[in-house]
């Protein structure tokens, strides 16, 4: 279901979905054994590394691994924080309203993956869904972590969860140009 937020379209999670995203979409790395060995041994082969949330983010930073890319909205569990003070050599700014993915904020993911890293997308709402935009179109050969409350880090690569994805944005009405992979033409991938 779309809306519109000062010009730019919502897509609303359905409800009967909500549970289908509370599971982890990859291997999770329980709280206690967060190490930046144990992250490494998930990064072989990867070509860039993204991260949604401010704690995950902020993880890795201190365990020394920079995402290229990473999205963050200042809170964590719920709560006001401050957003992680990883590099950065681009900034975005959208607005995401929580239980939503704004067409704002799923451009400025289509745009990121073109501009120099790293690339902080700074959110202003929440940020949670906006992992299943990375997930259905960003290249095989990516790594995305995200948080799982309580629990640990989540860590995937985006290609094994690329059609579960697609499914859940082609339900919330996300048109097929915006949940496509991309056709990036960088020898990087």
């Amino acid at each position: 279901m779309s809306f519109n937020l000062s010009g730019s379209a919502l897509y609303r999670l359905p409800d009967e979905l909500r549970v289908e995203l509370k599971k982890p979409w990859g291997k999770l790395i329980p709280c206690c054994n967060v190490s930046k060995e144990r992250i490494l041994e998930e990064l072989g082969g990867v070509k860039l590394v993204v991260a949604v949330g401010d704690a995950t983010s902020e993880t890795l930073g201190r365990l020394g691994i920079q995402p290229g890319i990473y999205v963050v909205d200042g809170k964590e569990k719920r709560g006001v924080r401050q957003p992680p003070t990883l590099e950065v050599k681009n900034e975005i700014k959208v607005r995401n309203p929580a239980g939503f993915i704004c067409e704002e904020a799923l451009e400025a993911i289509l745009k990121a993956l073109k501009l120099e890293k790293p690339v902080r997308i700074l959110v202003e709402g929440e940020e949670d869904l906006l992992a299943l935009v990375f997930f259905a179109t960003y290249p095989s050969l990516t790594v995305l972590f995200y948080g799982q409350p309580n629990e640990g880090i989540v860590v995937a690569r985006v290609g094994q969860y690329r059609e579960k994805a697609a499914y859940v944005l082609d339900k919330m009405g996300v048109p097929k140009r915006l949940r496509q992979p991309l056709q990036y033409d960088d020898p990087f991938f």
